[in-house]
């Protein structure tokens, strides 16, 4: 399926929810906006078309993929006792590193 129709099906869904919101609830959505996170915050424009379609102000919450990598990176630890971290490499990009060499080339499962 087209991202674009999930995109439209995503706006529809959050116009429709608008809709049915009571008063108290939307002036809040009004005053505070809506907020975006996890992979519905990564898709570059959802918040802009929300935005337009909406009239509600839309935020993206920063710092998104590192909350969403994090928990892999530890559950990585558990499972293989690897020293391993989680470093920015350029914006929005990261790396797992480890200060153990061989971490990565033995069997973790």
């Amino acid at each position: 399926m087209p991202l674009i129709v999930l995109l439209t099906r995503v706006t529809k869904a959050v116009k429709d929810a608008l809709d049915v919101t009571p008063p108290d609830l939307a002036s809040d959505l009004m005053y505070y906006g809506i907020l975006l996170t996890g992979g519905g915050g990564m898709l570059r424009g959802l918040d802009q078309r929300l935005r337009e379609e909406t009239g509600v102000p839309v935020n993206v919450k920063p710092n998104r993929i590192r909350k969403m990598l994090l928990p892999v990176v530890q559950r990585f630890l558990r499972l293989t006792h690897c020293p391993v971290d989680l470093f920015r490499v350029q914006a929005n990009k990261y790396a797992i590193v480890s200060s153990d060499p061989g971490c990565f080339n033995r069997p973790w499962i």
